[in-house]
């Protein structure tokens, strides 16, 4: 973890009461562990720990230079406030071998449920866009970071077309948690990179970008405008695919479905109803194919730019337009 003690932690966020910082330390080393490792990687994460550790100690401490020590700031700008949410569910109870209490007094009461579900939706609010400084800065800096770049979590963001966050947000605005539901839905973009653009625009052509992609080499003008079209098809068909597919958890009890019904705590914050998600998934679906559409004819109307797409054994020029999915397919079909 990333702070000494809870004076140092305090620097951070503020805590108006006494804390016991060897109980707050669980939390933090928590959040190392399923944030950190997972967002950083493994060897970049224990790089950053290593040069803060080193920092600290009493004997012979060495300063963290150049970009590290940014990237260290950074995290210590983040990591209090997932510490904090994860720790409010325990801290709001006391748990011995007489079992589960809460403590009261005529001068302190507990918080009321929604001031604490209030406070906790700021602090991963607050966490989260932290979070994403934190990576923002690590991109505009990977050349700093080899480590980083060689992580399994880079690496699996730049072999998608929708590569970031960020790409994600610029063209459906309606979705929160930045990085945190990006990172939920990349199994989702893969399959409709792969399953959707490839069949528009081949596979020679698909490869070639792809290449490009996952070396990080830079577009150039006609990929571009190519890359202008794909990334809006990738966003909305990915919600599309998302709405029958993130109302859903898998655990060991099979799928549970969050409908309002069931016995899962969500508050007072409820899902959507299913007309309304299938609503959202008709109009991103709808979007997504139009900007399908869109690449298929630009794609047609410049294939002399574009020799990969029109030289590929299996192009076939039948039509100008890709199949928009019918309205008997499975989607349009359930609804």
């Amino acid at each position: 973890m990333f702070f000494k003690d809870i004076a140092d932690f305090k620097n951070y966020l503020t805590i108006n009461v006494s804390f016991n910082f060897k109980e707050l330390s669980v939390y933090l080393k928590s959040v190392d562990t399923n944030i950190l490792k997972k967002y950083l990687g493994e060897t970049f994460y224990t790089q950053a720990q290593t040069a803060y550790n080193a920092s600290i100690t009493l004997q012979n401490p060495q300063p963290i230079i150049g970009e590290m020590a940014q990237v260290i700031e950074l995290i210590r700008q983040c990591t209090p406030y997932f510490a904090i949410a994860k720790w409010i569910p325990v801290g709001q109870v006391m748990i011995d071998n007489s079992g589960i209490r809460i403590t009261t007094s005529e001068n302190v009461k507990p918080a009321f449920q929604w001031q604490v579900r209030e406070l906790k939706d700021s602090l991963n609010e607050t966490g989260t866009t932290s979070l994403e400084n934190l990576l923002e800065y690590l991109e505009k800096t990977i050349s700093a970071f080899p480590a980083y770049k060689s992580s399994d979590e880079y690496k699996s963001n730049k072999s998608l077309f929708v590569s970031s966050s960020k790409l994600f947000l610029e063209n459906y605005s309606l979705m929160l948690g930045g990085r945190s539901n990006y990172y939920r839905l990349k199994s989702t973009i893969k399959k409709i990179e792969e399953f959707e653009v490839k069949a528009v625009i081949l596979p020679d052509l698909y490869n070639y970008l792809k290449t490009k992609s996952k070396a990080g080499t830079a577009f150039n003008d006609s990929d571009n405008a190519l890359m202008d079209l794909i990334i809006p098809a990738v966003v909305n068909l990915t919600i599309a695919k998302a709405v029958n597919e993130i109302p859903a958890k898998l655990n060991a009890d099979g799928f549970l479905v969050f409908d309002n019904t069931t016995g899962e705590s969500l508050d007072s914050k409820k899902s959507a109803s299913h007309v309304d998600l299938s609503r959202i998934g008709l109009e991103a679906d709808k979007d997504g194919r139009t900007y399908l559409k869109k690449l298929k004819e630009y794609l047609e109307a410049n294939k002399t730019t574009y020799l990969l797409y029109a030289n590929d054994s299996t192009y076939i020029e039948t039509t100008t337009t890709t199949n928009t999915q019918a309205d008997t397919d499975s989607f349009y079909s359930a609804l």
